[in-house]
C-alpha cells in the first residue's frame, strides 16, 4: 500500500506493548497502516523480548515513520504502556495488543462517536479470535440502560467489559494516571477504574472496532486461581480509595455487603473457569476460590446456568457452540460441582433441576435457529426482523447472506442501524410502531416476547425465534440431566 506522510501532531498515539510476538506483530502493525483515519503514531515497546519482534517491528519503522520503536528490560505489559503514554503526543490514547488487530475504520468510527457530547472516552466493541485468528463467537455484553449518559464507574463496577484495544481515551483526561505496575494481570481495568473515580465517562457504541486473540497459555486451575486473587485485590483497593472520598458517590452503594457481592460474582465467574482444569475428584480447587464468604452468598440458578454456558468454553478458548459437542464431559464436571456448592451450602438443594433448564435453553439459543426459521418464510414476500439484539443479528446475517431484502425493527436506533450498515443495503432500519408492509412476515428474535407480540396488528404472520429454542431446550435439558447422571 502507498504510505501516507505522517500527520505534524497525530490525532492518535496508539501505545503496542510487545514481547516475544514476533509470529503477530506484522498483523498488528497492518491493521494500524490499513485505518481509514491516517492521522496516528505508532509507539511499539517491546517488553525483553527474546524472539524476531524487534526485528520485525524495525522494518516497519524503516518503511513507515509513524512508526516509533523502543526497547525496555523484561518489566511487564503496564510498564511497557506506562513508557508509551510518557512518549505519546497525539490528542488521544489507544492501546493495541501485539497479537491483536483493528476493523478498517475502527479509528474513524470511534473518533465519529467522540463528537457526540464531547466525550473524553469512546468505547466500541471487541470480537475474540482463538490462537490461529478463527473468530470465537461469543456474545458481546448487554450495555447498559445508563448508556445515554456514559459508561463510567458504576459500570465498570457492575462488570462492564472495557476491551482495552476497543477506545480512545484523550490524553488530556488520563493526565499522570499511569498503569500499576506489581499487577500481573487487569491492571487495565485497574487503570480505568482509577480513570473512572475522577469522573471519565466513556461513550459505547455497539460497533466491532477490533479483535483479541485468545491463546490457551495462562490457563488452568493455578493461573485463574491468581488472576481472581488479583482482581480480587483490584475491586478492594478501588472500594477502599473511595471510601475514603470526602463526598463519595452518591448513586453508587461503595458499602463493605455491595464489594462482599461483587466480589462474590466473580468468585463464580473464576471457580467456573477453572472446572475442567481441576484434577481434584470433588472440585476442590475450585471451591476454595468461594471459601470465605459469607454463608448467605450462594449460587443462584440463573448465575449457575449463565457461568456453565459461558465460562466452560472460554476456559479452553473455545467457541460457545461448542458445547454439543462436549456436553457429556462438560456435563460431567458440572454435576461434580454444582454437587459440591449444595454439600457445602453454597447452593439450594434444589439447584440442579432449577438450572438445567435455564442451561439448556441458554444452549438451544446457540443452535442454527436461522436455518430452522428459513424454511418457514416465502421468499417473494416482505421479511421484517424484529428486534436488533444478538439474535435479531444473526438473523439479519443468514437472510442477507441469501441476497433477501428485509426490515429490522427495534426501539434502539443505533442497534438496527447497525445491522443495516453490515448489510451492503438489503437491510432497512425501520422504527417501532410502523406500519407493517403489505403482506409481511415477521420474526421475532427475542427469547421474552410477550409484550412485543401484543403490539403487532392481529393477524399477521409471525415466526418466533422462542418457538425452536424452547423445543430444542427440551431435549437438551433430557440430554444434560442424563449425563449429570440425575433422575429423570
Amino acid at each position: 500500500m502507498t504510505l501516507r506522510p505522517p500527520a505534524t501532531i497525530p490525532r492518535i498515539s496508539v501505545v503496542v506493548p510487545m514481547h516475544n510476538a514476533a509470529a503477530t506483530v506484522a498483523a498488528t502493525l497492518h491493521s494500524l497502516q490499513q485505518q481509514t483515519e491516517p492521522a496516528w503514531e505508532a509507539i511499539v515497546i517491546d517488553d525483553g523480548s527474546t524472539d524476531r519482534g524487534a526485528a520485525v517491528v524495525r522494518a516497519f519503522a524503516a518503511a513507515d515513520p509513524r512508526v516509533t520503536f523502543r526497547q525496555q528490560p523484561r518489566a511487564g505489559a503496564a510498564a511497557a504502556r506506562n513508557l508509551g503514554l510518557n512518549l505519546a503526543r497525539g490528542e488521544w490514547i489507544a492501546f493495541l495488543d501485539a497479537d491483536d488487530w483493528l476493523e478498517p475504520d475502527a479509528y474513524a468510527t470511534l473518533l465519529a462517536a467522540s463528537m457526540s457530547g464531547s466525550a473524553d472516552a469512546v468505547r466500541g466493541l471487541c470480537r475474540h479470535s482463538d490462537a490461529h485468528g478463527s473468530t470465537l463467537h461469543w456474545p458481546h455484553p448487554p450495555t447498559p440502560d445508563r448508556a445515554s449518559t456514559g459508561l463510567g464507574l458504576r459500570e465498570l463496577l457492575s462488570g462492564e467489559v472495557f476491551a482495552i484495544h476497543a477506545q480512545l481515551i484523550r490524553r488530556s483526561a488520563i493526565g499522570q494516571t499511569r498503569f500499576r505496575t506489581h499487577l500481573n494481570c487487569f491492571e487495565d481495568l485497574d487503570f480505568f477504574l482509577h480513570l473512572a473515580e475522577r469522573g471519565l465517562r466513556w461513550n459505547p457504541i455497539q460497533r466491532v472496532v477490533c479483535t483479541y486473540r485468545q491463546r490457551p497459555v495462562h490457563r488452568g486451575t493455578p493461573a485463574f486461581a491468581a488472576k481472581f486473587r488479583t482482581i480480587r485485590a483490584v475491586y478492594t483497593d478501588c472500594f477502599a480509595r473511595l471510601a475514603r472520598l470526602p463526598n463519595p458517590p452518591q448513586d453508587l452503594d461503595t458499602s463493605p455487603d455491595a464489594l462482599n457481592h461483587l466480589l462474590f460474582q466473580r468468585a463464580v465467574s473464576f471457580a467456573h473457569l477453572m472446572l475442567l482444569q481441576d484434577p481434584t475428584p470433588s472440585k476442590d480447587l475450585a471451591a476454595a476460590v468461594l471459601a470465605g464468604f459469607d454463608g448467605s452468598l450462594k449460587l443462584s440458578p440463573e448465575a449457575a446456568a449463565h457461568a456453565a454456558h459461558g465460562y466452560l468454553p472460554w476456559s479452553e478458548c473455545r467457541d460457545i457452540t461448542a458445547w454439543p459437542r462436549h456436553l457429556d464431559r462438560y456435563a460431567e464436571a458440572l454435576g461434580v460441582w454444582w454437587q459440591r456448592c449444595i454439600a457445602d451450602g453454597r447452593a439450594d438443594a434444589d439447584l440442579i433441576d432449577r438450572t438445567l433448564p435455564l442451561l439448556a435453553r441458554r444452549l438451544a439459543n446457540e443452535l442454527d435457529m436461522p436455518q430452522r426459521i428459513l424454511r418457514h418464510l416465502d421468499p417473494n414476500r416482505p421479511i421484517v426482523v424484529l428486534g436488533a439484539g444478538r439474535n435479531g443479528q444473526r438473523m439479519a446475517r443468514a437472510l442477507t447472506a441469501r441476497d433477501l431484502r428485509i426490515q429490522i425493527r427495534d426501539d434502539r436506533a443505533h442497534a438496527r442501524e447497525e445491522i443495516a450498515l453490515q448489510s451492503d443495503g438489503r437491510a432497512e432500519s425501520v422504527a417501532n410502531g410502523q406500519p407493517l408492509p403489505l403482506g409481511a412476515q415477521c420474526i421475532m428474535t427475542l427469547l421474552d416476547d410477550a409484550a412485543y407480540l401484543a403490539t403487532l396488528p392481529r393477524g399477521v404472520m409471525c415466526v418466533r425465534w422462542a418457538d425452536g429454542v424452547d423445543a430444542e431446550a427440551r431435549i437438551l435439558a433430557e440430554q444434560l440431566r442424563s449425563s449429570l447422571h440425575q433422575p429423570c
